[in-house]
């Protein structure tokens, strides 16, 4: 509805401009004025040539010539204002013709003229109307000038309407159907432009869930692995512990048998060069401990990932 109507509202906002712009035209190319001509029967042998001249220019109109019967005297011809009527020196080839030339038309005026003619004689014809800007109207009745180039406007203005109402109503739908497309096309972008976005938020949800899940998943390996090694190295701690007592229990006998300590001493270490057990030192007892309390930390770490 809104567009039906703006397509009628320009299409009266046209005709207006063109019709003030042609009247303009036509008003500003309108000429010097009109000249209306017919015959007037005053009785059966004799008539009248009527000859009406509007000068709507604002200067006087000078050698209008006017073909008329040979018969014609200037003497005797009749006008509404003072005016000047001579004989044209040229020559026609039709003997029965000659030329007037008639000036000094006032300017802003209505001057009319009468040629006393005979029942066989033809009358008049205008020679240099196209150079005097006049035009010949053989109406009865002469518009004034604005209201004739508004006439004249507004047939222009109507001869254009009817081509331009057509193509501007085709034009219309096209473009209402390309502005449909594009609306269509735009709602679609912006549907696949949503499920993009939902795709990359179900991505980046995902994404958190496995690194969060391969973060667990990693804590469980480490804490499983500590607790093996914990496992491994508590075992290797309680072999230590028996070995040294009973290295502790040998030493004692030894000592019983009245053998010094640093032949006790030396004992050992060759058994331990000789079975290459150097691992079996005090050593493992502080390695246990610290497996230990790394396996209390990660104990802490796993139970914080879970909460979280």
């Amino acid at each position: 509805m809104k567009d039906t109507s703006s397509l009628i509202l320009n299409i009266i906002v046209t005709f207006v401009c063109t019709l003030f712009l042609q009247t303009l035209v036509s008003y500003s190319m309108k000429g010097n004025g009109e000249i209306q001509y017919s015959i007037l029967a005053k009785s059966k042998n004799d008539h009248q040539a009527v000859i009406t001249i509007s000068n709507t220019s604002k200067s006087a109109i000078s050698d209008l010539k006017i073909i008329v019967p040979t018969g014609v005297d200037t003497k005797e011809i009749i006008s509404s204002n003072p005016i000047k009527v001579d004989t044209s020196e040229h020559n026609l080839t039709d003997q029965d013709l000659k030329l007037l030339s008639v000036s000094i038309i006032p300017p802003s005026t209505r001057t009319t003229i009468l040629i006393p003619l005979h029942q066989d004689s033809q009358c008049c014809e205008f020679a240099n109307l196209d150079r005097l800007q006049l035009t010949e109207n053989n109406g009865l009745y002469l518009d004034p000038p604005l209201l004739a180039a508004f006439k004249r406007g507004f047939e222009i203005a109507f001869i254009f309407m009817l081509i331009y109402i057509p193509i501007t109503i085709y034009v219309f739908q096209k473009l209402r159907e390309t502005s449909t497309k594009l609306d269509e096309s735009h709602d679609k972008i912006e549907e696949a432009s949503n499920k993009i976005k939902d795709l990359q938020d179900s991505v980046t949800i995902e994404h958190r869930k496995i690194r969060r899940k391969s973060h667990k998943e990693i804590a469980k390996v480490h804490l499983r692995s500590a607790k093996i090694k914990a496992t491994l190295v508590r075992t290797i701690s309680d072999y230590s512990k028996e070995l040294n007592f009973w290295k502790d229990t040998i030493r004692k006998m030894l000592y019983d048998l009245s053998v010094d300590t640093k032949t006790a001493d030396r004992l050992f270490e060759s058994i331990t060069d000789t079975l290459e057990t150097y691992r079996t030192q005090s050593r493992i007892a502080n390695d246990a401990e610290a497996t230990l309390k790394l396996v209390k930390e990660l104990n802490a770490d796993a139970s914080s990932n879970r909460g979280n």
